[in-house]
């Protein structure tokens, strides 16, 4: 039997939780990282370069002004500070949403396509606010922290950056693509609260001796 579409997009982001889950067990078993497979080549390895980060602005949600300034901090990698104001609680999240949009060299309508659509319905605020996870270092820089209930109001975010090997390992061509990133999470009435859009790509660089 064929799997549908959003159990397919289900089991790729529990995957890709599943595979940091198992790196930060072996990491604390051994002592040190398990080897990388998809992302390294002989001398050589993939990082998270993040392009361009924005509140959703075609849809309707809570995340009322936002702005965002981006630092080269070397070997391809970017932090973000990020000042958003949020005009709505949400007591719980219902459903986390990340939307990939595959983009051949910049983001336009004649470059990119849809590509895929990841979803998760279980516990989504304890699994945003773990260690550990693709989005962990962001969140853990926000003030206030992200909790539930996620109260209305001014948050800040400073030197964060985008830490995403998880995801590398789901067998996805990232190299030599430009990838618009949506991530929407939905409150306790399953209606869009916080979405945001990021440009990102996943340039080579050279091991360091």
């Amino acid at each position: 039997m064929a799997c549908s579409g959003s159990r397919v997009s289900r089991v790729l982001l529990v995957v890709a939780i599943a595979v940091v889950l198992l790196r930060r067990t072996t990491l604390g078993k051994t002592g040190r990282a398990p080897a990388k497979k998809q992302q390294s080549k002989a001398g050589s390895h993939l990082v998270t370069r993040l392009l361009s980060l924005d509140k959703c602005r075609d849809r309707a949600h809570a995340v009322g002004n936002m702005t965002s300034v981006l630092r080269q901090i070397g070997e391809g990698m970017v932090s973000v500070d990020v000042d958003m104001t949020v005009t709505k609680t949400a007591q719980t999240f219902s459903k986390f949403d990340m939307t990939l949009i595959k983009c051949r060299d910049a983001v336009s309508s004649n470059s990119c396509e849809y590509y895929q659509t990841w979803s998760y319905d279980l516990g989504v605020c304890a699994v945003m606010a773990a260690k550990g996870m693709p989005w962990s270092h962001s969140m853990s820089k926000m003030q206030p922290p992200f909790k539930c209930p996620f109260l209305k109001g001014d948050y800040h975010t400073r030197n964060a950056t985008a830490e995403l090997d998880a995801l590398m390992h789901i067998p996805i061509q990232w190299e030599g693509n430009i990838w618009r990133t949506k991530v929407a999470l939905f409150n306790e009435n399953k209606a869009l609260h916080l979405c945001w859009v990021a440009d990102l790509e996943f340039p080579r660089v050279k091991n360091h001796d």
